[in-house]
């Protein structure tokens, strides 16, 4: 765990120093981050077929959402499941019963659900606003042309916007005014500044009234108030299971009902449990079991990119989600008889 007044430690600094050296420049990407920099090659090598003895859940069920290209999946009221994907967004029940869909007016890049049901869509450069049966109730202001939302987190009052393109998180009341922004670099108040190579950024909330936010390109996990001071991080770059491998993971964050982690990450398939203050303590599915299926057309991200991610949500029940995108399912992942307790309220 990183206080706020320790500066990055030597080691990860060297390491994304290396990492960006070799770093190829992208042309005619397809993404709107295209000024965002280089993009940086994940580490090379694999690690090998997932240890039993760190892997401490196993798959119970796998779900299956009608959308045909799904992409991004979040919790709503009542153990309801929420998947978004090409011009639709369907709700399941927690045990994967149909139960309502609608066709927004954009493709969902990301969701998230209030407890009244209201469904707040990510879409490219500006939120879209949906009531419980899904009516449209309105959309929020352009962020621009160089705007990616990558990620939602609704709480009591305020809406938070993860976005990409201008690495930056914006706060929203749930009526859509905003109220600040968070994460630009910033000395005096000792705020690192968002380091995202590729369109992959993504928000949690945790308890203690954190915002917790993914910081790719720093390989780490930043928790800020809500009025944007940064608190903490926890997180490094490693091939091995206490760490994020490559340049710019994790892609994916969840918070579970005991205030521990849930992550995912691109390049080297692999979901990770960490407790409270990030240290690692096991293993939800490793490479073997994510891999996609053999002679399977390469899965893409929202943006249209090749690559294998898995959004998550966990429920309160402790329950892993995991969105699938090359089989198109929504796996569900729990603990194995032995590990950590997950009791407590989502």
């Amino acid at each position: 765990m990183t206080s706020r007044r320790t500066p990055t430690p030597p080691a990860v600094v060297a390491f994304l120093l290396a990492s960006l050296a070799c770093a190829p420049t992208l042309c005619g990407c397809r993404t709107k981050l295209r000024e965002a920099g280089d993009r940086v090659k994940d580490a090379p090598g694999k690690p090998e077929q997932t240890d039993a003895t760190v892997a401490t859940y196993r798959e119970e069920a796998s779900l299956s959402p009608s959308i045909r290209e799904p992409r991004c999946v979040a919790l709503g009221p009542n153990g309801s499941i929420y998947v978004g994907g090409r011009y639709r967004v369907e709700r399941l029940t927690s045990s994967g019963e149909h139960d309502l869909a609608f066709e927004p007016e954009s493709t969902p890049t990301c969701l998230a659900v209030a407890q009244d049901g209201t469904v707040f869509l990510g879409a490219s450069d500006h939120v879209e606003v949906y009531e419980s049966r899904g009516g449209h109730e309105g959309n929020w202001d352009s962020l621009g042309d160089k705007a990616a939302l990558t990620s939602l987190a609704v709480g009591k009052d305020d809406v938070f916007v993860a976005d990409a393109g201008n690495r930056i998180v914006l706060r929203y009341s749930l009526k859509g005014k905003l109220v600040s922004r968070i994460g630009k670099k910033d000395d005096a108040r000792n705020v690192p500044g968002f380091a995202i190579p590729n369109p992959f950024f993504d928000l949690a909330l945790g308890p203690a009234g954190l915002l917790w936010v993914v910081n790719p390109g720093r390989t780490r996990v930043e928790a800020y108030t809500y009025d944007g001071d940064f608190e903490l991080a926890w997180g490094k770059p490693s091939l091995k299971d206490d760490g994020f491998s490559g340049c710019c993971n994790p892609v994916h964050l969840a918070v579970d009902p005991t205030g521990g982690f849930v992550t995912s990450e691109k390049g080297v398939l692999r979901i990770r449990h960490c407790d409270a203050v990030g240290d690692f303590d096991g293993l939800v599915a490793g490479p073997d079991a994510l891999a996609p299926p053999v002679g399977s057309p390469p899965p893409t991200d929202a943006t249209g990119e090749e690559h294998q991610a898995f959004d998550l949500a966990v429920d309160s029940g402790g329950r892993v989600l995991a969105l699938d995108t090359a089989r198109k399912s929504l796996r569900v992942f729990v603990r194995k008889k032995g590990g950590p307790a997950t009791d407590g309220k989502g």
